[in-house]
């Protein structure tokens, strides 16, 4: 299959997620991006303008590892419409958005293959909007909280094929819960844990994030380098994750890809294949009410806290990864681009 990628500038990790798993399953010259983002490749994207008119600055993140150039010209791209089995709509951002109405101009919508969106945006709000004006084949949404028709789950996944090796069988923390402050809650979760005296654990609120008016006694800590982020999290019995400014976050697939025992506070987002309670992760309540009980009871029986941690990496590797969502993603268009054929 051969997709064209109507990407935003803007940083948008279900996108790059997507777009990494997408060229794991296909080959970088079957994703065909426009506009051409060179974050993807290992550049920044500086020559664009945000929604209010500044210019926009984007880096290629730390964790996408950078893909060879495949760059496309719009000209190009029109003269081979046709090569392309369907157009992926990756959010309703700006550029993605002009992307598509700069190609129904040139071509006129009835002659582009057909559409599929997604939304990864930290919103539970389906854009009617977008699927009434561009009749996609197939929608997904990350922040998908009651089953809607029509409309598939889609939520993060993890870079974890492209982690650095690092020995999670080695472990110098009993707690890891390390935060940027991009919610309320995950202030509170610091605050509540660091009331706890946990001994050697990671615990606080980094210093890159912006700040909250927080009570005096909450710990900072320096931003960590993200391989030194990955490292510490591996090496903890136990990593803690919640969510941040969206109800899904990067850290909930972040943490079952290395032996340790995740405790999670459900997000509620619709998960395929969700990871289950007691099996793959240790769930808690959103007013920590049970914490300082689970983690006296895991933190003292060894082997239930390792088959947790054993489990729920297996469990991501099977299912979580960037290669398995873009798997995923593909069953289900593939199905409605035969269905249509067939129809």
């Amino acid at each position: 299959m051969k997709v064209l990628s109507l990407i935003d500038f803007q940083q948008d990790y279900l996108a790059e997620m997507l777009v990494k798993g997408l060229i794991q399953t296909l080959g970088n010259e079957n994703i065909i991006l426009y506009p051409y983002c060179l974050r993807f490749r290992g550049g920044t994207d500086n020559e664009y303008l945000l929604p209010d008119g500044s210019t926009g600055n984007t880096a290629c993140p730390q964790y996408l590892k950078p893909e060879p150039d495949n760059e496309w010209s719009f000209e190009e791209i029109c003269s081979r419409i046709n090569e392309f089995d369907f157009i992926w709509l990756s959010s309703a951002r700006d550029y993605a958005i002009q992307g598509i109405e700069k190609l129904r101009n040139a071509l006129g919508a009835e002659n582009l293959p057909p559409v599929v969106f997604s939304d990864g945006e930290d919103s539970d709000q389906i854009r009617y909007d977008v699927i009434e004006k561009y009749k996609p084949i197939a929608v997904f949404k990350r922040e998908l909280v009651n089953p809607v028709e029509g409309v598939y789950p889609l939520p993060f996944a993890s870079f974890a094929e492209d982690y650095p090796v690092i020995d999670d069988t080695k472990k110098e923390y009993k707690v890891f819960a390390l935060f940027g402050r991009t919610c309320q809650l995950r202030v509170q979760l610091v605050d509540f844990l660091l009331k706890l005296n946990l001994p050697n654990s990671y615990i606080g609120i980094d210093t890159g994030a912006v700040p909250w008016q927080d009570p005096d006694r909450l710990k900072y800590e320096p931003l960590l380098p993200y391989e030194e982020y990955l490292k510490r999290m591996a090496q903890s019995e136990i990593a803690f994750v919640i969510r941040g400014h969206g109800r899904d976050s990067v850290r909930r697939f972040e943490s079952p890809a290395f032996e340790t025992c995740v405790f999670e506070c459900d997000c509620g987002v619709i998960t395929p294949y969700p990871f289950e309670d007691g099996v793959h992760r240790v769930g808690f309540k959103a007013d920590f009410s049970d914490i300082e009980r689970k983690l006296d009871y895991y933190l003292s029986h060894d082997e239930e806290r390792r088959q947790i941690a054993k489990v729920g990496k297996e469990h991501l590797f099977a299912y979580h990864t960037t290669r398995k969502r873009a798997d995923y993603f593909l069953k289900i268009v593939e199905g409605k681009i035969e269905g249509r054929k067939n129809g």
